[in-house]
C-alpha cells in the first residue's frame, strides 16, 4: 500500500526580516543577511563550506525552509542536490525535536509514537492511509470471528489471520535495514522488527477489543493475548505462533541469560518507544548512515535500554 505523502504546512514561507538574528554556539550572532549570504554557497563541493552552511541554516530553520524552497528548482545540478540534502536534515531535525516533546509529556501513546518516529524515515509522510489499513484489517477480521465469543480464541485467530492471511513476519537474515523499524514501511512490506511486528498486532488487537500486551524479552518482543482465566503469548515475528512458557526460558537459556521477572511484565508504551529509537539507532549504525545516527543523538542521551 502506498502513502500519499503530505507537506508539513506553510510556517516554512513565513519571512524573517534581516535584522532578526539567531544566537550560535559561543556567542556568536548570524542574520537573516548572513543566511542570504550563505544560500548564495550553495551547490559548493567543500566540505568546510558545506559544514559552515549548515550551521547557519540551522540557526534559523525558519527562514532556511523559505530560502531552500526557494533554490529547490536551480538549474544547477549541483545546487539542487544540495539543497534536499540540507532540506531532509532539518526536517530530520525538527523531527527529533518533535519527538523530545512528545516523550516529555505524562503520557505516551506507541502508536502516535511509532507514526511519529517514522516521519525520521520520510518527514513528509501522512500516517492517515497507514491507520486506516490498520482499520481495515480490524474491519475484516471482526467479519470473520463473529462465531468466537471466548476472549482468548478470537486472540488466536486474530494471530493466525494477521500472520498466515496477512503475511505479517520477519525475516531472519541479520541484514537489519532501518526500514524494518518503521510502522508505515511494515505495513507496505509486511516485514519488520520484532517490535514493529508485535506493535502492529497489538494496535489491530486494541481495534477489535482484544486485552494485550507487550512481553519485552531481550532481543525480541512478543505479544500477550488475555483471556478470562490465562493468558498466551505469540511471537509476530514467526507469523503469530503460539510460545509456551518452557520455549521461552529456552529461548533465554539459548542466550545465556537468567529469568529476571521484569521481562515477563507488560511493557509500557514510553519504554518501547525509547527501545524503538534505539532500534533504530543500531540499525543505522550497521548500515553506516553516521549523518543520521549523529541526528538522532539528542534522543539517545535519554535513558533508554540496548537494542533488542
Amino acid at each position: 500500500m502506498a502513502a500519499t505523502p503530505q507537506s508539513s504546512g506553510s510556517r516554512g514561507d513565513e519571512r524573517v526580516r534581516p535584522t532578526q538574528t539567531a544566537p550560535q554556539p559561543g556567542g556568536a550572532v548570524l542574520t537573516a543577511r548572513d543566511l542570504r549570504s550563505a544560500a548564495k554557497l550553495l551547490g559548493e563541493d567543500s566540505p568546510a563550506v558545506r559544514r559552515a552552511v549548515r550551521t547557519a541554516f540551522r540557526a534559523q530553520p525558519r527562514l532556511a525552509k523559505h530560502l531552500l524552497a526557494k533554490r529547490a528548482h536551480d538549474e544547477d545540478p549541483r545546487v539542487r542536490a544540495h539543497v534536499r540534502s540540507l532540506q531532509v536534515a532539518l526536517e530530520r531535525e525538527e523531527v527529533v525535536r518533535r519527538l523530545m516533546r512528545f516523550l516529555a509529556k505524562p503520557k505516551v501513546d506507541l502508536e502516535r509514537g511509532l507514526f511519529l518516529l517514522g516521519r525520521f524515515d520520510d518527514p513528509r509522510i501522512d500516517a492517515r492511509p497507514y491507520k486506516r489499513a490498520l482499520d481495515g484489517f480490524a474491519r475484516e477480521f471482526a467479519k470473520r470471528s463473529v462465531g468466537l465469543t471466548e476472549e482468548l480464541d478470537r486472540g488466536r485467530a486474530l494471530a493466525r489471520y494477521l500472520g498466515d492471511e496477512v503475511g505479517f513476519r520477519g525475516v531472519a537474515d541479520g541484514r537489519y535495514p532501518p526500514t524494518d523499524v518503521f510502522v508505515h514501511r511494515a505495513i507496505e512490506t509486511r516485514r519488520g522488527l520484532p517490535l514493529t511486528l508485535t506493535a502492529i498486532y497489538s494496535f489491530v488487537a486494541r481495534r477489535v477489543g482484544l486485552r494485550v500486551g507487550v512481553v519485552p524479552l531481550p532481543g525480541h518482543i512478543m505479544l500477550r493475548l488475555y483471556g478470562r482465566r490465562q493468558n498466551l503469548i505469540v511471537d509476530p515475528f514467526h507469523g503469530g505462533e503460539a510460545r509456551s512458557q518452557a520455549a521461552l526460558m529456552h529461548y533465554l537459556a539459548q542466550h545465556g541469560l537468567a529469568f529476571r521477572s521484569i521481562w515477563f511484565r507488560d511493557a509500557d508504551d514510553r519504554g518501547l518507544l525509547l527501545r524503538q529509537i534505539r532500534n533504530l539507532s543500531h540499525s543505522l549504525e550497521i548500515h553506516e548512515r553516521h549523518a543520521e545516527v549523529k541526528a538522532l543523538r539528542p534522543l539517545l542521551r535519554l535513558a533508554v535500554p540496548k537494542p533488542r
